[in-house]
């Protein structure tokens, strides 16, 4: 996909001459808005928001303007100063979020970039960074919603190559920084010199300077240890710098620390260091180098990213230290590696109008002449651009705007032209950037290369580049005398020095046959060691959580034996014994992968499918929190020889993505098991025996490869061959991988018990080869490579037609069996009736069943026949991208209908939830699972009971009062919706509810009690028990106000309760209460007093137990309130005193 920002300037001018045709749409109530917060850096140590903020406007203008892009929605922006530090930079991040906005454009500093992204992704929220190029954020299991307008640092390998080249430099040092972008930036660029054969001689990492400055001397150090090794050998004292390599760089050529009691080797230095570290780092690497007179033309330094005002102390952690001269001085003829400028027409435009927005409104700063906008302003337009192509094309497809990893997968592999020039995102959200190689000189930086990423092309400006100490020729790369002054010796001492060589290479070679003779010694004797004592394949029992006992105990790789299967899909066959009694409409009538060489297990699946329509693959468990699949092996002891353990250590150590793992093995009698990764899918007899999955040819083809790739590993590995592949011992993942499985461990399973059937036994044999097969014992004998591309070929004829081995001769396996081992001419194999299947297809499986193993093909041969045979017409990529696309519709139908199913039920728990506990309450318990008590300064608390209830109860069935409450409170819980309150609980007729807790809402919680309160009691007037419609229902109420303790009490069924004096005064002035009346305590009195508007007469006082005498309040009105109270019952005797001591609690 390509966009021109030419097309977009043409169709802006159209847009607006055709703006007053379709202006009535875009009115101010059909415009959605889109929100976008930018982080950029205006202050602090990279302040590029200065001379680059201005392109957020120009890009935000253009996409509102344009009528290609989110018709019907408004962009607008924020924008916040991220100084560059990762704890403001987050800070503004958060700010973006409570504020709203649907992405994040920014930050370009990686110290905010990476915490930053992972918030995005937990929020699902796109953000798309213009300047960090930190290797570990193309990392998408990771930073999901993650995108950038500029390369990572693993794409500069390209162009360090190039300046190495054409310097013709072929030994180098490598110095970094600790912090993980730059080791993550060394890891990546010692693997593109190491697969160029370039000597990396010196490596150090260093803390940076302001991590710990105390620590500068390190600086000190390093470089004098490099200037003096690059003349003379190291001192033993100082083998200790060697360096730490990094581990993930497999080819890394050992560096051997030298013990200083036994060796004196010689370590030597470079001339040429590669830095990698920040702007600070440098120049106090710099200032050291210039102490040790490094900079006189011999050395050469390359960096990447480096600023100019790095020179100035107070923009680094070094502050001012008054050596700004000198570290300028020091800085001259630095190459450094920077993202390329465009040099086109459009580009000078773009930075004309950087310029003039820059001094409009947000931003409003005035630029000297003499300022430049930096590349960086094209990088941000480019992100906001890219941000607005992805949520248009999201939009169209019915997507939501909130969805930021389904935008952000937009932007993959998508090609557009922007401010900066053509942008190219890669598959994992990265520009395909291009490079410029710069050197400083005169307080800036010059052009004097350009690198093109997509071609690779190193162009070479005609700059004359002024190295360290005035010179205009590179350094070399190695002293002119060689490291050993080698190149510099007289003629005269070529004799004596060439029988001094022949003695030291003699005693070298005697010192290498010994110290060969002794790592072979040593590495036998580990091994042995290792082989004896290495038990991390050996599994307990106990630590096996079998899930399924019910199966025959086969593992997944032994095949279905308990799968279960719907009456439809079981359909067996005739009970005929020859082909001859099969008409062709019987034939039609058989279901595809159903044979009678399996009848009997089909009467079993049969009687069982009405009662278990799920299939379960294998005997599987829980192992250390993962699923595996288990084979229990039959007999019951193991004797561990030391093949065995050869044997299972090969097995530990194999790894391939078409080999399923091996787990470890149990040995604890009678429990002797073989544990495998267990692979959801099943094997490949399920999968084919499956209906439900549309297998196409390309689909089968795919799958033969990924058998014929895995075996192809296995025959190169120790242990050579499989010996036993079937159906069932190819497994399939969740991303439909094929895997084999039950590989290897020959010995270990040596011995069993045989249990099988004779018609079982003989149905096993039917993927063995004829050489294999002991006819006279009806067992396999003897493995062979030969021998399992033998199996390989029929399992090709299974994937042909879905069907079992041989099924189209309709014969039992035992006639099958002996016509195969007589070697009949022709020889006994499968039909294949060519009209079904390619012909190239066929051809290949009949070359694999072969009667003469030494004719049939290696699996190196087969791999090449099929991935031909699959890229025949049309490019292998596009090929399969048409079979996933086939193949994934019913399984995305599958995937969505679950989804939603999932979705659902989680919707339903949560509502439930909700309404069991406080919305604030539930999200602590979902994201840390407990909830700490809080004390309230002052809530209001509402209690109510039915007056006479017990009486009203005993004249009701339990059904008629369980139906009479729920009619009552599913009205109450209406009215009280209305209302900031929250209702704890019912207990009975009582009715508990809080306001001003757990939600705190400053004093209103008195005046929202009384107003509902009011509401409730007026429903009296209304309401009407069903089964006694005369009966009046008389309620009285209690209010108090004051502190309460609020906690979630229990962990089964917790509950949300309330505790304090609060609670249980507002219970006994409910209990002291006349019938429908509104009981209130002075202390809500007081607040209703203070907010006004309420019509309240005092009671006088009150006799509470354990307060004695207490002044109260009947609540009789508010201001505005129309609605009919019921009249309280005159006949009803008050008490003078509430007599029950309760306590509520809850």
């Amino acid at each position: 996909m390509r966009i021109y920002l030419s097309e977009v300037f043409a169709a802006g001018l159209f847009w607006l001459f055709l703006s007053s045709a379709i202006g009535e749409y875009n009115t101010d109530e059909n415009v959605k808005e889109v929100k976008i917060g930018v982080l950029v850096p205006m202050t602090g140590y990279w302040p590029i928001g200065k001379t680059s903020a201005s392109a957020i406007t120009i890009a935000v203008d253009k996409i509102n303007r344009d009528p290609t892009l989110l018709l019907g929605y408004n962009m607008t922006f924020l924008w916040n100063d991220s100084m560059c530090l990762a704890a403001e930079g987050l800070n503004q991040a958060v700010e973006f979020r409570i504020s709203g906005v649907d992405a994040i454009i920014g930050d370009g500093c990686d110290i905010i970039c990476e915490p930053a992204a992972i918030l995005a992704a937990s929020w699902n929220l796109p953000m798309i960074s213009w300047g960090c190029e930190s290797s570990k954020l193309s990392e998408k299991s990771i930073y999901s919603t993650f995108a950038r307008t500029v390369g990572s640092f693993s794409k500069m390998g390209g162009l360090f190559m190039s300046v190495l080249g054409y310097f013709k430099w072929k030994s180098i040092g490598i110095i970094a920084s600790t912090e993980s972008i730059w080791q993550l930036a060394m890891t990546g660029l010692m693997k593109v010199f190491l697969q160029h054969d370039i000597d990396i001689r010196y490596i150090h990492t260093l803390n940076p300077g302001h991590v710990l400055v105390t620590e500068r001397e390190e600086y000190k150090s390093v470089l004098m240890l490099a200037k003096e090794t690059a003349r003379i050998p190291m001192p033993p004292k100082a083998v200790n710098l060697l360096q730490r390599v990094v581990n993930r760089v497999s080819q890394m050529a050992k560096m051997l620390t030298v013990s200083r009691k036994t060796h004196h080797d010689v370590f030597y230095s470079a001339i040429v260091f590669i830095m990698l570290c920040y702007g600070g780092d440098i120049r106090a690497l710099m200032l050291f180098a210039h102490d040790l007179d490094m900079l006189n033309g011999d050395y050469a330094f390359l960096t990447v990213n480096l600023l100019p005002s790095a020179a100035i102390g107070n923009n680094t952690f070094m502050g001012n230290d008054g050596r700004d001269a000198e570290a300028a001085l020091a800085f001259r003829g630095i190459l450094s590696i920077h993202v390329r400028e465009p040099t086109t027409e459009l580009w000078q435009q773009f930075t004309k109008e950087v310029k003039e927005k820059l001094e409009d409104y947000p931003f409003e700063i005035q630029l000297d002449h003499s300022e430049k906008v930096e590349v960086y302003a094209g990088a941000i337009y480019d992100a906001i651009y890219l941000y607005a192509i992805a949520l248009n094309e999201t939009l169209a497809a019915g997507g939501d705007k909130k969805d930021g990893q389904a935008i952000v997968h937009r932007m993959l592999n998508m090609e557009f032209e922007g401010a900066s020039g053509t942008v190219r995102i890669d598959e994992s959200g990265d520009r395909d950037p291009d490079y410029s190689l710069k050197y400083y000189v005169n307080g800036s930086f010059q052009n004097i290369a350009d690198y093109n990423h997509s071609t690779g092309g190193f162009n070479l400006r005609d700059v004359r580049v002024i190295w360290a100490g005035g010179r205009t020729n590179p350094p070399l790369d190695k002293p002119r005398c060689g490291w050993e002054k080698e190149l510099c010796r007289e003629q005269g001492r070529e004799a004596t020095q060439q029988l001094v060589n022949v003695v030291i290479g003699a005693s070298t070679a005697g010192v290498v046959v010994l110290a060969l003779m002794f790592f072979l010694i040593i590495r036998k004797l580990r091994y042995e060691t290792d082989l004896a004592q290495n038990k991390s394949w050996k599994l307990r029992y106990d630590d096996l959580h079998i899930q399924d006992h019910s199966g025959s105990g086969e593992a997944q790789s032994q095949g279905v034996t308990t799968f279960k299967r719907s009456p439809s899909t079981v359909r067996p066959l005739p009970k005929t014994e020859t082909k001859e009694e099969l008409n062709v409409n019987t034939i039609k009538a058989v279901k595809p992968f159903t044979s009678p060489l399996i009848q009997e297990e089909q009467t079993t699946a049969a009687s069982n499918a009405s009662a278990n329509t799920e299939q379960i693959f294998t005997t599987i468990g829980n192992y250390q929190g993962r699923t595996v699949a288990i084979k229990r092996l039959n007999k019951k002891t193991v004797h561990m020889t030391r093949e065995i353990l050869i044997q299972l250590k090969q097995v530990r150590d194999i790894s391939h993505e078409n080999l399923n793992p091996f787990i470890g093995a149990c040995i604890e009698s009678p429990n002797i098991m073989m544990v495998w990764s267990y692979c959801k899918k099943g094997s490949l007899k399920d999968v084919l025996a499956n209906d439900e999955y549309k297998i196409d040819y390309g689909f089968k083809l795919s799958m033969a490869i990924d058998i014929a790739a895995g075996m192809k590993y296995l025959h190169n590995t120790s242990v050579k061959f499989h010996g036993n592949l079937t159906s069932t011992r190819c497994v399939i993942d969740s991303h439909w991988v094929v895997k084999i499985t039950d590989w290897g461990l020959h010995e270990f399973k040596a011995g069993q018990e045989n249990t099988k059937s004779l018609h079982k036994m003989y149905y096993d044999l039917l993927w063995t080869a004829p050489e294999h097969i002991n006819i006279s014992k009806v067992e396999r004998e003897g493995f062979s490579q030969k021998g399992d591309v033998y199996s390989y070929g029929i399992l090709l004829q299974e994937m042909s037609f879905r069907s079992e081995p041989y099924s189209r001769k309709m014969l039992q396996p035992k006639v099958i069996i002996h016509r195969v081992v007589a070697h009949e001419d022709p020889p006994f194999r499968p039909d294949v009736p060519s009209m079904e299947m390619k012909p190239e297809y066929i051809e290949l499986m009949v070359d694999c069943w072969n009667d003469e193993p030494e004719e049939r093909p290696h699996f190196y041969r087969i791999v090449e026949r099929l991935k031909k045979e699959s890229g025949r017409g049309s490019n292998i990529i596009e090929n399969m991208v048409t079979m996933m696309e086939k193949h994934a519709n019913h399984l995305e139908q599958l995937v969505e209908e679950r989804t939603r199913q999932l979705n659902e039920e989680k919707e339903k728990t949560e509502k439930i939830l909700y309404r069991l506990l406080p919305p604030l309450v539930v999200d602590q318990l979902k994201s840390d699972n407990t909830v700490q008590a809080e004390g309230f300064e002052e809530v209001t608390i509402f209690f109510s009971d039915i007056v006479g209830f017990t009486k009203l109860a005993s004249m009701s069935t339990p059904l008629e009062i369980v139906g009479f409450l729920n009619d009552l409170y599913v009205s109450f819980d209406e009215i009280i919706s209305r209302f900031d309150v929250y209702k704890v609980e019912t207990v009975g007729d009582a009715y508990v509810v809080v306001s001003g807790c757990p939600k705190k809402n400053g004093i209103k919680h008195a005046s929202e009690i009384a107003s509902m309160a009011l509401e409730l009691l007026s429903h009296m007037t209304v309401f009407r028990v069903r089964h006694l419609p005369d009966h009046q229902l008389q309620l009285r109420i209690g209010i108090n106000t004051g502190p309460v303790v609020a906690a979630v009490v229990g962990v089964t069924m917790p509950r949300f309760c309330l505790y304090g004096h609060t609670v249980n005064i507002a219970s006994k002035l409910e209990s002291t209460c006349l019938p429908l009346r509104i009981h209130v305590s002075s202390e809500s009195h007081s607040r209703l007093v203070e907010v006004g508007g309420f019509y309240l007469e005092e009671r006088g006082q009150v006799q509470i137990k354990r307060q004695g005498l207490v002044t109260t309040y009947w609540l009789v009105g508010k201001e505005g309130f129309d609605k009919a109270l019921p009249d309280p019952p005159l006949d009803f005797s008050e008490p003078l005193f509430e007599t029950l001591d309760v306590y509520y609690a809850s």
